[in-house]
């Protein structure tokens, strides 16, 4: 079976979390889809579980392990191995909220 190119999975960073491009063979920049945070954000501090595995703490928190992206780019984090470290603090969307917002995002 061939793998689908990045853009092309469902929930990927780059069908959900932007416009993207594909040009030459790879795909192009993207520009980030900006999510409005909002008070029912659940603040988390991280712990040894999940540092430097933002797949750990997508699928624990929302049954998805490819929602990581969604993740970091909520909060703003570029290298999840120096930012996503224990005792880090984040904030993560409720899962009604975060599906909504994935679902109804512009594309």
């Amino acid at each position: 079976m061939t793998a689908r190119r990045s853009d092309q999975q469902y929930l990927s960073r780059y069908s959900s979390g932007g416009t993207t491009s594909y040009v030459g063979g790879r795909i192009g920049w993207w520009d980030r889809t900006v999510f409005t945070p909002s008070d029912t954000d659940i603040t988390y501090t991280i712990s040894t579980k999940y540092d430097g595995r933002p797949d750990k703490l997508a699928y624990d928190t929302y049954g998805r392990d490819g929602l990581a992206w969604f993740i970091l780019q909520y909060n703003n984090i570029i290298d999840y191995n120096t930012e996503f470290v224990t005792g880090a603090t984040i904030k993560l969307p409720t899962t009604a909220r975060t599906f909504t917002e994935l679902l109804t995002t512009n594309k």
